[in-house]
């Protein structure tokens, strides 16, 4: 915030959530480091100014302001060139220099000689300057209107700010040889793209303006394991973001896989990057979760900092925009060692890990991550699964199905919350010490369906869906039977309609589940079946992100991404198919 210069009054607030009793309090601003706020406070204006009238004048730590010598300072600053180089603010407005700017010679009328020469007049600034140093000044000084094109102008920015004593761009730039030896690592094993600051080569073309603006003003520090860091350069070095992006560039990457639902994509994303795929992880950090080998930069930045079309050249061919790099290819000539993952193609598994890794903190840790996972695998009959899953709440019933089919219920919104494909899961966080928290699906392909109470009894189906609970609606879950095969059955009612809920997986090729909702009471019962970007197909079914949908009696309502799916529950048995 901006304050005026005089007295402010200042709250603290804070909570005490445990610990010891203690409050320290700071505060900071421009041209000042961090001050206790106890050494800047005062009772009111007069107590300050009581006590500076109290103050000794013959004590030497006490300061006299002596108006005559301060008029006569103030004309000097101006006077002598002091704001011709330095800032003095006073009222508001800066000092403006009174010194004549046509004193000092234009640049590039100067001539070889004063502070140049070999030996300056004594009166002359003597700055001890090395004939290379003196040499670049000359140059300067006989085309002082810098250089007109990009690179250029990245070069001269470069150099001025010291940019090339690490980093090497085109020819020049890297440690020389005296200093080379002082950039260390804490993972030698990398060899120096752990110990060296990475090469400058189509940086404009890698990262993305706003991280790039990011590090050229506050400096990086995204890779933990090399011990230099970047310093920050504040505005200085803002118009380099224009400049990189002008000069860098690489071909465009055309769009792929958008026909493919997103759910699937990031699913085979996550087996790409996990240990039975590629094996990212076995070099590259997840979300601070560390790799088998060497602690590489964390894939969950990369999106934040990387362009998508370097993203994918560098995986598709990275000694060549990289040189040097010890990141191994999987590809060769557009095709993928596993040609069974997206018919092999090259560009099409690159998307779908940078489509996965975009969810970036949020993105579910690829397989093969958790050395401590109690995988559930359900063979013969099913595994039911009581517990916190994410996005099934709290009461949630997960059933792991042999078929490599899976589902969550939602006991407390009366739901089917998920669908998902694969593995089961993960109950290592459950089932060891406390047991605190929510644990996602471990398979793929996972599809979130509908949130809020999963049925209702409307007077038509244009009525708005309810907002209220499924409890606050009267309706009670009374848990579930075993019906053939281990497969359970769910049971709930408001006390008008007893409703049994049963789940059975699709035989065939097909992955998917018959869902056979039966009902017993009064009439008016809807099934809130799907919400969202749905897409009716020429045979009367619906998609929703890959999951297919089909169903007598389906009602379509609402608009663009919140169209509803409403189901009427006739007394009996209503069937619906998920396809996905």
């Amino acid at each position: 915030m901006q304050l005026s210069a005089g007295i402010h009054a200042v709250e603290v607030h804070y909570f005490q959530g445990g610990g010891e009793w203690e409050l320290e309090a700071e505060v900071r601003g421009g041209g000042m480091g961090s001050l206790a706020l106890e050494t800047v406070l005062v009772e009111s204006e007069a107590a300050l100014k009581a006590a500076r009238d109290a103050k000794d004048p013959n004590d030497p730590d006490t300061l006299v302001v002596d108006e005559a010598k301060v008029f006569k300072g103030r004309k000097l600053f101006a006077n002598l060139g002091c704001a011709n180089c330095h800032r003095m603010n006073e009222g508001g407005e800066d000092v403006v220099s009174q010194l004549a700017a046509n004193l000092a010679k234009p640049i590039g009328e100067l001539k070889a000689g004063g502070c140049l020469a070999e030996k300056p007049a004594g009166w002359l600034p003597n700055y001890s300057l090395s004939q290379v140093q003196k040499k670049a000044l000359e140059t300067v000084l006989t085309s002082p209107k810098g250089p007109s094109d990009a690179e250029g102008r990245i070069r001269e920015t470069m150099v001025t700010l010291n940019c090339l004593a690490c980093h090497q761009r085109g020819k020049e730039g890297g440690p020389i040889e005296e200093f080379n030896t002082l950039f260390k690592t804490t993972q030698p094993e990398m060899g120096d793209e752990a110990r060296v600051p990475p090469l400058l080569y189509l940086t404009g073309a890698k990262l993305r303006a706003p991280y790039l603006e990011k590090i050229l003003a506050e400096g990086a520090k995204d890779r933990p394991y090399m011990l230099t860091r970047m310093p920050g350069f504040g505005k200085a070095a803002s118009h380099l973001v224009a400049e990189l992006k002008k000069a860098d560039k690489l071909p465009a990457v055309p769009v792929v896989l958008e026909k493919e639902s997103v759910a699937k994509v990031k699913s085979t994303g996550r087996f790409l990057t996990g240990a039975t795929a590629f094996g990212c992880i076995k070099c590259h950090t997840f979300q601070g979760n560390r790799a088998e080998g060497v602690q590489g930069i964390d894939m969950t930045l990369m999106p934040v900092r990387l362009e998508r079309d370097w993203f994918h050249a560098y995986v598709d061919r990275p000694q060549e925009i990289r040189p040097g790099t010890r990141m191994p290819t999987a590809f060769r000539d557009g095709k993928s060692i596993l040609d069974d993952v997206l018919d092999g193609t090259a560009s099409q598994q690159i998307e779908a890990m940078w489509v996965y890794l975009s969810d970036g903190p949020k993105a579910r840790l690829p397989l093969g991550l958790q050395k401590q996972a109690l995988a559930l695998t359900p063979v013969g009959d099913p595994i039911i699964y009581r517990n916190f899953i994410e996005g099934a709440g709290a009461r949630a019933i997960g059933v792991g199905y042999p078929e490599k089919v899976n589902l969550a219920f939602d006991a407390n919104e009366l739901r089917l919350a998920l669908l998902w494909q694969d593995a089961f899961m993960d109950a290592a966080k459950h089932w060891t010490d406390r047991g605190v928290g929510f644990e996602g699906p471990l398979g793929e392909a996972i599809v979130p369906l509908a949130k809020g109470v999963g049925l209702a009894r409307l007077k038509d189906a244009k009525e708005a869906w309810p907002t209220q609970t499924a409890r606050e609606a009267g309706w009670k879950f009374g848990g579930y039977r075993l019906a053939e095969k281990g497969r359970p059955v769910f049971f709930y009612g408001d006390g008008k309609t007893a409703v049994e809920d049963g789940f059975t997986p699709l035989s065939g090729a097909k992955k998917g589940l018959t869902r056979v909702v039966t009902t017993k009471g009064e009439s008016g019962l809807y099934l809130r079946v799907a919400v969202g970007k749905l897409e009716k197909k020429a045979d009367g079914s619906y998609e929703l992100d890959g999951l297919g949908i089909r169903a007598k009696g389906l009602i379509e309502r609402g608009e663009n991404e919140r169209k509803e799916l409403l189901l009427p529950l006739a007394e009996g048995a209503t069937s619906i198919e998920y396809v996905w």
